[in-house]
């Protein structure tokens, strides 16, 4: 079938939609990823909690009008410093996560409009698919339109260096 459609479109307008797709994909990416970073800084509310739960456990005490628990715990009393750190711990990973992975697809973006990198962009574009809806919608574009073989041709191949000759 894209043979068939590769013969129905000539080149050049072939390379100018392929040029206006990247485009759009790049811009596209721009705003997934500074999406994602938004929606990773909701972990600092954890890590905020926790802050709250190590400097100022009292605040966070229950009533004390409750029987005790079988294992003798005050149901009132404040939560155990190890909640705290958790949260602190936890919020902290998943905020750098989600900030990894929000630059990661601004770097998929920039490097869909500068044309670089192809391989690094199709995996960025099944990662993305994880990312349910919107991660899933551009990445399944992202892979039709790099998967064609006029916009493969577009990327530049990675420049490496000459082997040195060891036979002296």
């Amino acid at each position: 079938m894209s043979q068939f459609l590769g013969q129905l479109i000539p080149p050049p307008v072939r390379r100018k939609e392929d040029d206006e797709q990247l485009k759009l994909l790049s811009i596209f990416h721009y705003c997934m990823g500074g999406f994602v970073c938004l929606m990773a800084c909701f972990p600092l509310v954890h890590v905020a909690t926790g802050i709250a739960m190590l400097l100022a456990p009292n605040l966070l005490k229950g009533s004390n009008g409750s029987v005790p628990l079988p294992n003798g715990v005050e149901p009132g009393g404040a939560p155990p410093e190890a909640l705290g750190w958790i949260l602190i711990i936890a919020g902290a990973i998943f905020f750098l996560i989600g900030q990894a992975v929000g630059v990661v697809i601004i770097m998929a973006g920039r490097s869909l409009a500068r044309r670089r990198r192809y391989l690094f962009v199709l995996i960025v574009a099944w990662l993305q698919c994880a990312i349910f809806p919107i991660g899933t919608a551009l990445g399944i574009f992202t892979i039709i339109v790099l998967l064609r073989q006029s916009v493969k041709a577009q990327f530049k191949p990675l420049a490496y260096p000459a082997e040195p000759d060891y036979r002296g």
